[in-house]
């Protein structure tokens, strides 16, 4: 991961890694924080942060036996 910023932009989230809580064969989990609605948040003064752990997958890692 070269990042430590995800953008989903189906829900208009934001989502900063901040540390990597722990890695699996096919997954590595983070703490990060999100922040809601970012984009219509920009245009506003209220800002909604959620504390989340998120589960990234890695293709790299991932194998057909495991499904």
């Amino acid at each position: 991961m070269n990042s430590n910023l995800i953008y989903d932009e189906k829900n208009d989230n934001l989502y900063i890694l901040i540390y990597k809580l722990g890695k699996g064969a096919c997954s590595t989990v983070w703490f990060a924080i999100e922040l809601n609605k970012f984009l219509e948040t920009t245009k506003q003064k209220k800002i909604n942060i959620l504390c989340r752990a998120l589960k990234i997958h890695n293709s790299e890692d991932f194998k057909e036996e495991y499904i």
